[in-house]
């Protein structure tokens, strides 16, 4: 940090930790779950970490910020961008992010209509929203 500004920044998400939230039936969302552990999707027990590397940001307005960095999923790193606003409290920082991501590429293809024709309602849509809050010192 510099001021309130975020100069750079790593985050380490533990893959193990996915879970579904939304069916509300145990035994379909743990098959979900375990559907999103497996290699169609993040193949968590070969890549049991993904990493979100903060390069820089730019103030928008107010406490708004465009963060600039490098998601690594599956061992495949690319390039992002988004956005999220940052607070200061005492000695604590908090942020919220918004971010965005299109999960082919990153090679996780299954359900998607980019590379399967015929899906019909079993086509899973290509981006992953994330909000995030950040609480640090």
């Amino acid at each position: 940090m510099k001021g309130n500004q975020v100069t750079s920044g790593n985050i380490v998400v533990d893959m193990n930790s996915i879970y579904n939230t939304d069916i509300k039936n145990e035994e379909y969302s743990n098959k979900l779950t375990g559907h999103l552990k497996n290699e169609d999707f993040f193949n968590v027990d070969s890549f049991p970490t993904s990493f979100l590397n903060i390069n820089k940001s730019e103030k928008i307005e107010g406490s708004r910020y465009r963060y600039f960095g490098d998601l690594t999923i599956k061992g495949i790193t690319n390039p992002i961008e988004f956005e999220g606003s940052i607070s200061q409290s005492e000695d604590k920082y908090s942020a919220n992010i918004n971010l965005s991501f299109d999960r082919t590429l990153w090679k996780i293809h299954y359900g998607s209509g980019k590379f399967f024709d015929d899906l019909g309602d079993r086509m899973i849509l290509d981006y992953i929203d994330l909000e995030i809050l950040i609480i640090a010192k």
